[in-house]
């Protein structure tokens, strides 16, 4: 009998080539095979049927999964994506802190700006969501690359306003943020403001950003 582990070997060659019929055939033998399916195993039926455009199928392997994670999510996220039904993923989340920070970064990772900004608002006006330093980072991420400077400039609010000043991978993104969007002397202010740094932090002062600044740049 084969394992999880040579079944989820099998998917992703057999998606490129078969048909949804024949997929849905191999998922039903796996079901009857196996006991359990292991999460790796799901993922990759999961995007399997993200491949062939079929997301109601790719959720309902979801669902039976007992405890996904963010990784897991951002699988179903893609699915949905690849069918053109992005953006019905508000309706599908539940409303807590990790799933809407992966639903976040589904929206980065897919450029698509205008969805992210709703979805940061909603985080805001909802109180029972934590934000934490992967929500701002992941929406810093994607304020530089969309070069969204308003979006950028709030962020940097509410993580003082939240007290996430002091935390290095924060501190990090915001920086990095602000220099991409070429505002070098807001980047040096927060970088300045940071109680610690790391190595990543001090990258900018290798490649000569800080120095353009002080020697009359932006």
């Amino acid at each position: 009998m084969a394992s999880s582990g040579q079944y989820s070997f099998f998917v992703k060659p057999c998606c490129e080539t078969w048909s949804q019929t024949q997929i849905k055939k191999f998922h039903c033998h796996i079901l009857k095979t196996l006991s359990y399916l292991e999460p790796f195993l799901s993922n990759k039926l999961i995007n399997a049927y993200g491949y062939l455009c079929n997301p109601l199928y790719a959720r309902n392997v979801f669902d039976k999964m007992a405890q996904p994670n963010p990784f897991y999510w951002n699988t179903l996220l893609s699915a949905y994506s690849k069918s053109g039904y992005l953006s019905r993923m508000q309706d599908i989340f539940s409303r807590d802190g990790v799933s809407w920070t992966s639903l976040s970064a589904g929206y980065a990772a897919h450029r698509s700006g205008a969805e992210a900004i709703g979805v940061y608002s909603m985080m805001l006006r909802e109180g029972s969501v934590n934000l934490n330093r992967i929500t701002f980072s992941t929406f810093l991420m994607l304020s530089s690359n969309d070069g969204l400077v308003d979006l950028g400039r709030a962020i940097h609010g509410h993580i003082l306003k939240f007290g996430f000043k002091a935390c290095v991978v924060v501190g990090s993104s915001m920086v990095d943020m602000y220099s991409k969007i070429g505002s070098v002397h807001e980047a040096v202010k927060a970088f300045d403001e940071m109680p610690q740094r790391n190595l990543v932090m001090y990258k900018y002062t290798d490649h000569g950003t800080f120095t353009s600044w002080s020697g009359g740049g932006c």
